[in-house]
């Protein structure tokens, strides 16, 4: 696989805790409204993952789309005692970039940081948002509108590397990729939630710098 190939800019947003998440139905529906065309692009339609808790177990949704009849299924109310762990969004369809060995135009990743590494504790920041835009790419969305958007309905900080590759090769394949940073390689070793965030936060090697909306 030849994903790790193609360059791109990777976007990290660290969320307000005390603001409704992206996977409320209100700040949601905010957020898709101001990301118009990320339904699909040149390469065909977009495809949408959501893994979350209901009654202990993952629940299955079966097939999503970008219709509010399939955003109903899994968006979060006030007094939802579901629990989100997170939500990706591949343009286009992983399916259709396996067959192509060619990695996404855009990915976007969305993390619930109380279901992993603040679990037991009081977050600094949540949500977490990993969003990356192929070098190249005529995608409709720009990556700049990604993050300002997702900047100013996160209410958060955010941190981003202009030309960064999908992954770093490995054997026969690769590692470190973008579609994983959300859950490994982004931080530096340690608790992060129990230190300040700046640029020291992340791994040195992916040389994240603030991101300055336009």
């Amino acid at each position: 696989m030849n994903f790790h190939r193609h360059e791109y800019e990777m976007g990290v947003v660290l969320g307000d805790p005390n603001s409704r998440p992206i996977w409320h139905t209100s700040t949601w529906d905010g957020w898709y409204s101001l990301l118009g065309g990320i339904e699909s692009g040149d390469r065909g339609k977009s495809a949408l993952r959501v893994n979350q808790y209901e009654n202990k177990k993952i629940a299955k949704y079966g097939k999503l789309s970008f219709a509010a009849e399939s955003f109903r299924k899994w968006l979060n109310s006030d007094d939802d005692k579901r629990l989100m762990v997170n939500v990706e969004i591949w343009s286009p369809h992983w399916n259709v970039c396996a067959k192509a060995d060619m990695a996404p135009d855009i990915f976007i990743g969305i993390y619930n940081e109380l279901a992993g590494r603040c679990y037991s504790s009081k977050p600094v920041f949540n949500p977490l948002v990993v969003a990356a835009r192929r070098k190249g790419s005529t995608h409709p969305l720009s990556f700049d509108q990604i993050m300002t958007t997702t900047n100013e309905v996160c209410g958060g900080r955010s941190f981003v590397n202009r030309t960064i590759p999908w992954g770093i090769a490995s054997g026969s394949g690769f590692t470190r990729s973008i579609q994983d940073m959300g859950l490994t390689a982004l931080f530096r070793p340690g608790k992060v939630h129990e230190r300040p965030i700046d640029e020291n936060t992340f791994d040195p090697n992916l040389r994240l710098e603030r991101f300055v909306v336009a």
